[in-house]
């Protein structure tokens, strides 16, 4: 699932603090995981990565570690937000006793749940590989961003 930078041998520099590609990768890597633990503060982790994809201009590798950085991260404040938005009809069916109901609602739960846990495991090991000079290859999501940023290895 992963695949080396074979371009240059060398470490580029980034646009952001002219800081070394991966390193400026792990930073904005770093602090959207920070972000997506601090309450109600999650729900926004995704701006961290837009944030510093935007500012991004000299490091495609970067660029595309902050994009899929971002991926991950807006589907987990998208799953947040709708857990929140579900509590108030778990509640009341548990009130109700509508054991069906309940049923819909806990599965969609731990659904929701294993899908964060995925996309936070997502961002980990882009993370971790973008510090190895590595592209980490989430399935279906880099091929498309590779193409929209013209990526080539």
């Amino acid at each position: 699932m992963q695949h080396e930078n074979s371009g240059s041998s060398s470490i580029g520099k980034s646009s952001l603090f002219g800081l070394d590609e991966n390193i400026s990768a792990v930073m904005v890597g770093a602090a959207t995981l920070a972000v997506s633990f601090v309450p109600y503060a999650s729900y926004f982790a995704w701006v961290v990565p837009v944030a510093a994809a935007i500012i991004e201009r000299r490091s495609k590798l970067a660029r595309l570690s902050d994009i899929q950085i971002f991926v991950s991260s807006a589907f987990i404040s998208l799953f947040s937000w709708l857990t929140l938005v579900m509590t108030p009809y778990a509640e009341a069916a548990m009130e109700s006793a509508a054991g069906n109901q309940l049923l819909t609602l806990g599965t969609l739960g731990v659904a929701m749940s294993l899908v964060k846990v995925v996309c936070l495991v997502c961002m980990i090991l882009t993370t971790y590989n973008v510090y190895k000079m590595k592209v980490f290859h989430v399935p279906g999501i880099t091929l498309l961003i590779k193409k929209i940023i013209k990526y080539s290895e």
